[in-house]
């Protein structure tokens, strides 16, 4: 199983992909991004996806390089009965002090 993140992406053995009723992956959409991961919370961008130039002025203005941040409690997308499992604490404390930073 693959989901894609900006210039790369991450890959998982379909046992080890959680799925909703066994057949369908779940899968969470960064905001405001087209990634998409396994897993919320706050997930740093691989380096690699980042120009030179774009690190150098993040640096410059002491700023963190940039994240996708993922919450659990966006809309679901597929079957009405679609539940997922609950957002882990960890989870949302990292969006919240994601938005806190960016405000």
């Amino acid at each position: 199983m693959g989901y894609s993140q900006h210039c790369l992406g991450q890959r998982r053995d379909w046992s080890e992909t959680p799925r909703f009723e066994g057949t369908h992956p779940i899968v969470y959409v960064a905001l405001g991004s087209h990634a998409n991961y396994f897993t919320p919370g706050l997930h740093q961008f691989n380096l690699a996806c980042v120009p030179a130039q774009v690190l150098a002025i993040l640096g410059g203005f002491h700023l963190p390089p940039p994240a996708d941040v993922v919450s659990a409690d966006g809309a679901v997308t597929g079957p009405p009965e679609a539940a997922l499992p609950p957002p882990q604490p960890a989870a949302r404390t990292a969006v919240r002090m994601m938005i806190r930073r960016i405000t």
